[in-house]
């Protein structure tokens, strides 16, 4: 600890820290093995407080902030020292003092509680092991020594203060011993040490001032760990200092936290104190120097007992000149004093900006206020007071302010209607018993009788004078001054009465202003209650800025209307029939006020009209009803429905400009507003909560905007005028029965009505997403739509293959115009998509294999198609189409439709061997034949239906031949689905085999009338025997599959038979 600028006062030793299991530990400076300098030597008495040391020259230094300075103490001294910075693990500290004398004891606790006042630390003593260890040994001495880890954890420190310290008061020699002494300072700044905090600059030992402080500040004033006397900065007075200062709270804050309840209650500091020895003035012989850290209440800085003109200042951070002395008495940072009491001196008070009351004692004092509602005493003597933005009170008892010339107290800033002169300290009526009120008359001179109250403004000065009578002598007895021209009303004073004031009777109560309260009288009379809150009668200005303005009887007793004057702010009362306050209705706007206009009889909110006026509906499409009432706005279903709100507020007309709201509808989450900008072509959408509370809008859109036609669907309104609700479609094609329609920019697969938007990628597609290329035709397939697309001004297309819902899948390549693969798909679009004036192939593409049955087989290029009539269906395996060589040698020769779709001929081009395909009626492949000879009598049958001599035999059919049966002899002919003639040459049974087509009945007929029928012998393969019909007929059913089948019949005469239905037979 070093005093002022004197030599080195203490010394700072560091042991080793010992290692343990485990874990290495920092090495300190060894014990001793390097000092910080304490020589040892006493200390003579500090310089005078006024002075500082002569001889030195102080150079410009910056002066830091509190900030700045706790780091310094907490970090960079340490740093300095080329240590870490350390502290205590735990917030709860044992201590030792078993090794101190009374005396020494009762300093060690004092300064113990100084710091936990101000962090979060709790002290624990005890007699054995502790974290702080206090020992008195040696001579002049006074340090701490210590250890702890790498990390910055103190594992023990040690504050050893000599004993002769103190009893010679650190070398003073003054004879002080107790709180106020430089051996207590000692004490609070070695356990700052302890706790983990350094020097407020580099040095330790022997520093000067102008050479080693690096701020301005680095003084006492700031900090109990500064070397040097607040004398050194800003004209501080040198003074030993009590508490942790301002930088010392800061920084122990940040390392243990801040103090939560330190003198939570009211506390008063100053002159008769409760807040214990320290921080009662009346201890010391001259003014004290410390900070004042309190957590709660509402407290008192009491400067009363000081004659000396004094700055008390209660903003946080600021330091207070009391008692004589300069910047002595500081508020630390985030502590809220709310009062302040001067002396009889002439005093400067400084209010913060949380409502204070100022009082200035005796003297000329100046009272500055804050932007709190602050109550300024002036007291006796003329005193100047501002009372800075918020409400504020200028209280006057009698005597504060003469009438003489030049003895009035001032007003600087005083505002009607927010401001209040309180009188009410003052007896109106001198020689009365009781206190009495003024009588405010404004402007009119004092008439003779006693208590008047009046003002005047004199312009060559520039000053409104508030003056009373209290005598009757018509002169003023006492004065007070305003400055400028005030037009000054009895609400604007406290403890002044009038006239009674009629403030309406519209109705049959009337509501009269008597003095400061308000009375509810019957119409006509002086008859009725005064109205009153919690028991006491309601005075003017009691609940600023509302003022009464309506009041009417009830069945139950009153209800009394309130305004802010000035805003569109209301509320009403009710009371009783004494007029004491029951409830409210709450704050309530003018247009809410409207439905009480009836029962008071008077248009209370200014707009015209007594009560509601009707509703006006802007728009009632759908299920919503866009309604204003008054300035508002209301969404209505079926006649209720929320406020349009804006932050909580009501939307009133003309709150957002040129925008009007045009529009309403529900919606799953609230409502949709739709607004338009009057006499443009701009809109927006606001989307609210069930509640009419906004939450979010669309951003500006124009009336041709896509997004806005959207909405219109929605509210079920043409919103912007083009005789449409909802965009216009523009069919781009409906050639086949899905119609390609494009809405805006998006496009839609309509079938009928309805059909799903064209998307990509989860997206709707929008118009010029893909360059060049646009969609010119679409169609439903078995599975989604194709869509076909187009390249603008060229030669180019491309078909996209999309689900049922729209969703792009994939897609062709890139096609020519004259691409068989384009043209061919024009079928399904029923469209010509090339513009060469054919929907499908031209016949000049096309090459045809055969055509000799009703469907043509047809190359193009390397594909196939299958011509009906001019219309092509690809020929296609996989999904893909069948190009030529894709079998090897195997090409298609021959094809025919069939009841579920064609037939497809194949063969080997190098050998004997032929095939056939059965395909769908979209030439899908779905099974064959298997490998067929030349010679196979079932390709011979096929040839029938192909109308075409597959095998080149020379015959379309199999070949004629004469076979015996059974010893008889039949004649047979080719066999088609025509009547066969068959002669049998005797009566016999014979057997053969046909074949048959699966789903064909087979026939068997007597040339002429069978008088006995026939019937069959064996049917191995069919279903179910032959049957006669009619007319000696007898047929097979339906075969269930193709084939040849053996059947066996007996021939009951020789007469021919017809075979009919059959594609081929022989005979076994």
């Amino acid at each position: 600890m070093k005093k002022k600028d004197l030599l080195s006062d203490e010394i700072w030793a560091f042991q080793p820290f010992a290692f343990g299991a485990g874990e290495g530990a920092l090495q300190h400076d060894g014990a001793h093995d390097k000092e910080f300098g304490d020589d040892g030597e006493p200390y003579p008495l500090a310089l005078d407080a006024a002075s500082v040391s002569s001889g030195e020259v102080y150079a410009a230094k910056p002066v830091a902030s509190i900030a700045t300075l706790a780091d310094y103490l907490v970090n960079g001294f340490w740093q300095y020292n080329n240590n870490v910075a350390h502290h205590w693990a735990s917030n709860t500290i044992t201590f030792n003092i078993n090794g101190l004398n009374s005396a020494e004891q009762f300093l060690a606790l004092s300064a113990l509680q100084a710091w936990s006042d101000v962090a979060n630390i709790s002290f624990v003593q005890t007699s054995g092991s502790a974290n702080l260890t206090f020992t008195h040994n040696g001579t002049m001495q006074a340090y701490t020594s210590g250890q702890w880890s790498g990390s910055g954890a103190i594992s023990y420190q040690i504050i050893n203060i000599s004993t002769d310290w103190v009893t010679t008061d650190g070398g003073a020699n003054d004879g002080k011993t107790g709180i106020d002494s430089y051996a207590y300072q000692t004490y609070i700044h070695e356990i700052g040490h302890a706790l983990g905090l350094g020097h407020q600059g580099p040095y330790n030992g022997s520093a000067s001032y102008s050479t080693n402080a690096i701020y301005a500040n680095d003084t006492w004033q700031y900090s109990i760990m500064s070397y040097f006397g607040e004398h050194n900065y800003s004209g501080s007075s040198y003074r030993y200092v009590v508490t942790p200062q301002m930088a010392d709270i800061y920084a122990m804050a940040s390392i243990y936290g801040a103090a939560t309840s330190t003198r939570i209650g009211d506390t008063v500091y100053g002159f008769s104190s409760n807040a214990g020895a320290v921080f009662n003035f009346g201890n010391y012989t001259s003014a004290p120097a410390l900070t004042i850290y309190d957590s709660g209440g509402n407290d008192t800085l009491d400067c009363s007992g000081y004659s000396a003109a004094q700055t008390i200042d209660l903003r946080s951070g600021a330091f207070s000149s009391v008692g004589g002395l300069v910047n002595n008495i500081g508020i630390a940072l985030n502590a809220v004093i709310e009062k302040a009491i001067g002396g009889s001196g002439n005093d400067r008070l400084i209010a913060s900006n949380m409502s204070c009351t100022l009082s200035g004692g005796g003297g000329n004092d100046t009272l500055i206020g804050g932007t709190g509602n602050d109550r300024l005493i002036g007291g006796s003597g003329v005193d100047t007071l501002t009372g800075g933005s918020g409400g504020d009170t200028f209280a006057f008892a009698f005597g504060d302010s003469s009438a003489g010339s030049g003895q009035h107290d001032k007003i600087i800033d005083f505002g009607t209607g927010t401001d209040r002169i309180d009188l009410s300290g003052i007896d109106a009526i001198g020689g009365t018993a009781t206190l009495d009120q003024f009588i405010f008359i404004a402007t009119a001179g004092f008439s003779g009788s006693a208590g008047q109250l009046n003002y005047l403004y004199n312009s060559a000065l520039g000053i409104t004078t508030l003056q009373g009578d209290t005598n009757g002598d018509k002169t003023a007895d006492f004065a007070i001054d305003l400055t400028g021209n005030i037009t000054l009303t009895s609400s604007d004073i406290v403890g002044a009465a009038v006239v009674p004031v009629v403030i309406e009777a519209s109705g049959m109560t009337t509501l009269t202003q008597v003095g400061a309260n308000f009375s509810l009288y019957a119409k006509g009379t002086s008859s009725g209650p005064t109205l009153k809150y919690g028991g006491a009668a309601v005075v003017v200005g009691q609940f600023d800025p509302y003022v009464p303005i309506a009041v009417e009887q009830t069945a139950n007793g009153y209800e009394v209307a309130w305004r802010v004057l000035g805003s569109n702010q209301y509320g009403v009362w009710y009371t009783d029939s004494n007029g004491n306050y029951i409830s409210n209705s709450g704050v309530i706007s003018g247009v809410e006020l409207a439905p009480f206009e009836s029962s008071f009889d008077q248009d209370l909110n200014g707009d015209g009209m007594i009560g509601a006026p009707p509703p006006i509906v802007i728009e009632a499409f759908g299920s919503t009803d866009l309604t204003q009432i008054r300035n508002q706005f209301y969404l209505y279903n079926n006649g209720s429905g929320p406020l349009l709100k804006y932050a909580g507020a009501a939307v009133v007309a003309g709150q957002f400009g040129a925008y009007v709201p045009i529009g309403a509808e529900q919606t799953a989450t609230g409502y949709q507003i739709a607004w338009k900008v009057s006499g443009t072509d701009n809109y927006g959408i606001w989307n609210v909560d069930s509640a009419g509370n906004y939450t979010s809008n669309s951003g500006v859109l124009s009336g041709t905007s896509a997004t806005l036609k959207s909405f219109e669907t929605s509210f079920v309104q043409d919103l912007n005028g083009d005789g449409v609700v909802g965009s216009i479609p523009t069919v781009i094609e409906a050639n086949g029965a899905t119609a390609l329609t494009q809405v805006e920019s998006n496009f839609y697969l309509y079938n009928g009505s309805s059909g799903p938007s064209l998307k990509y990628a989860g997206a709707a597609v929008v118009a010029g997403q893909f360059g060049a290329f646009v969609p010119i035709g679409a169609e439903q397939s078995a599975t989604g739509y194709e869509i076909a697309w187009k390249v603008t001004g060229a030669d180019q297309y491309g078909i996209w293959y999309t689900d049922s819902n729209g969703n792009y899948l994939g897609n062709s390549d890139v096609m020519v115009g004259a691409s068989a693969s384009l043209e061919s798909i024009e079928i399904s679009f029923h469209q010509d998509l090339n513009g060469d004036g054919v929907i499908g192939i031209p016949p000049s593409a096309a090459t045809t294999i055969e055509s000799s049955g009703a469907t043509g087989l047809v190359r193009v290029g390397n594909s196939f198609y299958l011509d009906i009539g001019g219309s092509q269906v690809s020929l296609k395996y996989a999904g893909s189409a069948v190009v030529a060589g894709q079998f090897d040698t195997f090409e298609p020769i021959g094809a025919e439709q069939t009841a579920t779709g064609y037939e497809i001929a194949w063969k080997d081009q190098a050998s004997d061997q032929y095939g056939l395909w059965y395909t769908d009626n979209s030439g899908n492949y779905i099974s064959n034949s298997g490998v067929l000879s030349g010679t196979s009598t079932f390709l011979a049958s096929t040839e029938v239906r192909f109308h075409q001599d597959l095998n080149g035999d020379g015959t379309i059919g199999p070949l004629s031949e004469a076979i015996a049966a059974n010893g008889g002899i039949g004649l047979i002919t080719g066999v088609s689905s025509q009547a066969l003639p068959l002669t049998i040459d005797s009566k016999e049974q014979f057997t053969f085999r046909a074949g048959i087509e699966a789903g064909s009945a087979a026939r068997i007929e007597h040339a002429n009338p069978i008088p006995n029928g026939f019937a069959p012998l064996i049917d191995e393969q069919l279903t179910a025997p032959l049957h006669e019909i009619q007319n000696g007929h007898l047929e097979w059913p339906r075969a269930q599959t193709s084939g040849e089948h053996d059947i066996a019949i007996n021939v009951v005469d020789q007469n021919s038979l017809i075979l009919s239905n059959l594609s081929a037979f022989h005979f076994l």
